[in-house]
């Protein structure tokens, strides 16, 4: 089968863990035999295996990255200014909002789906729908929506209307949607409508360890218990139900460690959380994960926690971060 899937993040692009969820998903497709053309919004080299990289921003001037600070992200607050995708022309590097760059995104999709044969159309996230939809136009292949997170997980009361539209829409027109754990799916059919029978759960998997990879033991000794918490410092992710959990544990056992392994925008909350309930010199705070074998307490943690706990509000996600990473 010949997929033609359609991707928002690729490293090294890449703000969260949709960039891991798009490799490892066309890599497994392509060592079941499938043949895959992953499409980006951004200048892209090879893909892993025999996976085949398509830059959109080759066909459509608009569609390019300046690799420049910022903190903006598909993931960022609902709010969204401006965005990292830049235009060829202009005063500042920045477009106006990331909406436009999803709509010429979706420009691209359609010379990207009439030269390259295809059998299904496959769509990661509210940012790549629109894409789905053109290509679909195009070559009236079969659509499926992969939805990995909701606005409303991501933003709580604060959701941005135009995303969540988009959402709708996007997954209201596809012919399949794939949801990657059941609260996903019921949120899916209750909140936009989607039959219960188009939404298929399919929860993500684990890749088998590399013999190869040496990491270091723990970074607090031998013996010594570690509770970890590992993924975006969010909302959706649920941080701050770690910390509140972590309280009760520290109280009932002294000797305990806790490592909070990611980065977000709750990360100053935290911190603030772990002084009021008088655990800061309990909790450790890592920082982004480092996917690189190299020495340093993020690499170390997965191989040395004792025990990894998983406080997200809706998904199924970090479970496979944290096989892959404790090997």
């Amino acid at each position: 089968m010949r997929v033609l899937m359609f991707g928002w993040e690729y490293p090294p692009y890449a703000a969260g863990g949709l960039a891991t969820a798009t490799i490892s998903l066309a890599h497994g497709l392509e060592r079941h035999g499938h043949e895959v053309t992953l499409v980006v919004p951004f200048p892209a080299a090879a893909g892993p295996g025999g996976v085949r990289v398509v830059s959109a921003s080759d066909v459509s001037p608009n569609l390019r990255v300046l690799r420049v600070t910022s903190p903006l992200s598909p993931y960022a607050s609902s709010s969204m200014p401006t965005a990292p995708w830049a235009r060829r022309t202009g005063p500042t590097a920045y477009r106006d909002t990331l909406f436009e760059d999803v709509e010429d995104y979706a420009i691209a999709a359609r010379r990207i789906a009439a030269e390259n044969p295809h059998d299904v159309i496959h769509v990661h996230d509210w940012m790549t729908y629109p894409a789905g939809r053109e290509a679909r136009a195009v070559s009236g292949k079969p659509l499926i929506a992969h939805i990995h997170a909701l606005e409303h997980d991501r933003s709580g009361d604060w959701a941005n209307p135009g995303i969540l539209e988009r959402e709708r829409v996007g997954l209201r027109a596809a012919d399949r949607v794939i949801a990657n754990s059941y609260v996903t799916k019921r949120q899916v059919v209750e909140r936009y409508g989607v039959p219960d029978d188009h939404v298929d759960v399919v929860h993500w998997g684990i890749e088998q360890p590399d013999p190869a990879d040496k990491r270091l033991q723990s970074p607090f000794g031998d013996g010594v218990p570690i509770v970890a918490f590992v993924g975006r410092l969010a909302m959706q992710k649920g941080p701050d139900y770690f910390i509140e959990a972590a309280a009760k544990v520290a109280a009932l056992h002294p000797t305990v460690c806790f490592v909070v392994g990611g980065t977000g925008d709750m990360l100053p909350r935290l911190f603030n959380r772990c002084i009021e309930l008088g655990i800061a010199h309990r909790v450790y705070f890592t920082g982004g994960l480092s996917r690189a074998p190299t020495p340093s307490v993020s690499t170390a943690l997965p191989r040395s926690w004792s025990c990894r706990r998983s406080a997200s509000r809706s998904d199924s996600w970090r479970w496979r971060a944290c096989a892959r990473e404790r090997r």
